[in-house]
């Protein structure tokens, strides 16, 4: 654990230790990685252990997937507003038409961008389908859970409510944890397959050059564009930007230095993504959902590029879901274990390639005032250029 190692492999960020602390001794502070981090304070601490017990870097138990499907959104709507096929918002909206039905009310916690575009988890009760919306698509930074796993078990103690948390695998650990691991009737969870995110402070140091270069404040940034680009296509690797002058652009990795670094250059990520035990076929949720990037091999109409999503049902609650699925997506069975060939984040981590050397120069760049997000990572590309080069 890292508040009694220091070791940041050991740290996911997910906010359990701190939300737990009962005495309110833990508080996080900006690493030179640019990453937050749990501090105690020695003063306020005694010594429960509760911050441990609720660690996922120990404790975790996990479920093997039990049905694999990809699928389609059959609502073009939905499918646009989505990252990959449009799996969250048919599962959000499952769980709030079994809410009305068993007269609960249905709260939803996830992730959305807030008004100065911090990446934050929040807690809603939904209900209305509209109100979901503004939680779909990736947000490629990692999210501040801040109090919410706290707000969740208050909720939870009210039989009356329902809540589905989605989240990375870390997050839905974390969650579990905080609650004692016991298995709560109405609170399901949905982890999403990922690789990492950048920190926060990463995306803030590239908003301020955007609205530098274009003369504008940002208005909305839409990751896994699903808007046609110029040549007529649809490349969910780009980003829509939108500026307050009502001006927009599509980027793709090819023209945008933070899409570029996500895809192409993502070693920046917290030293724990890169031994990650959540790297791994067995999943904590009760449902995975990500992209299948592999199943145009097996159904060539589909590509994945535009958005397929790939969905694993891992408990035996998670399977009251699949009619819903069924009948509002197009699905595609698919054996698991060939759609885990085209997707790295279901595959145990072989550590981050690239020296700690080269990683703190593009960190102490992002950190320096003067120095341009371009700027930062024109020197982290070349510098991973030249490591590879000699090796």
């Amino acid at each position: 654990m890292y508040l009694t190692s220091n070791n940041p492999e050991e740290c996911y960020g997910c906010g359990a230790c701190y939300n737990a602390c009962s005495k309110q001794a833990i508080s996080f502070h900006v690493s030179d990685d640019t990453y937050r981090y749990p501090v105690i304070d020695s003063n306020k601490c005694v010594d429960c252990g509760e911050c441990g017990r609720v660690c996922p870097s120990q404790n975790v138990s996990f479920n093997h997937p039990k049905i694999c499907v990809s699928a389609v959104a059959k609502d073009l709507g939905d499918w646009e507003r989505s990252s990959s096929g449009g799996a969250f918002k048919v599962i959000a909206l499952s769980y709030l038409r079994r809410s009305i039905l068993m007269n609960k009310k249905f709260y939803l916690c996830a992730c959305a961008w807030d008004c100065s575009f911090k990446v934050k988890h929040k807690i809603e009760q939904v209900n209305d389908a509209s109100q979901i919306d503004k939680y779909c698509k990736s947000k490629y930074v990692q999210s501040d859970t801040g109090t919410v796993f706290r707000e969740i078990r208050t909720l939870l103690s009210d039989d009356e409510n329902n809540v589905l948390f989605v989240g990375t695998p870390c997050q839905v650990a974390g969650l579990k944890l905080f609650l004692h691991g016991r298995r709560i009737e109405n609170l399901f969870c949905v982890d999403l397959v990922c690789k990492g995110a950048p920190s926060q402070i990463i995306f803030d140091k590239y908003k301020v050059e955007l609205e530098e270069t274009y003369g504008q404040p940002l208005k909305a940034y839409t990751f896994k564009n699903k808007k046609r680009l110029d040549n007529g296509t649809i490349y969910n690797r780009s980003a829509k930007i939108d500026f307050v002058d009502n001006s927009s652009r599509i980027v793709t990795r090819f023209t945008d230095d933070y899409v570029n670094i996500f895809y192409t250059m993502s070693y920046h990520f917290r030293p724990s993504c890169y031994s990650c035990q959540f790297h791994s076929p067995l999943r904590v949720g009760d449902i995975t959902i990500g992209d299948a990037w592999n199943i145009a091999k097996i159904y060539p109409d589909l590509n994945p590029i535009k958005g397929v999503s790939l969905i694993l049902f891992n408990t035996n609650q998670s399977e009251s879901v699949l009619a819903d699925i069924r009948r509002d997506m197009d699905t595609f069975d698919c054996d698991y274990s060939f759609m885990i060939e085209g997707n790295n984040a279901l595959k145990v981590s072989d550590g981050n390639p690239i020296p700690k050397d080269i990683l703190h120069h593009f960190f102490l760049g992002i950190m320096d005032e003067k120095k341009y997000f371009s700027q930062c990572v024109k020197e982290y590309s070349e510098s991973i250029i030249m490591y590879k080069s000699k090796k």
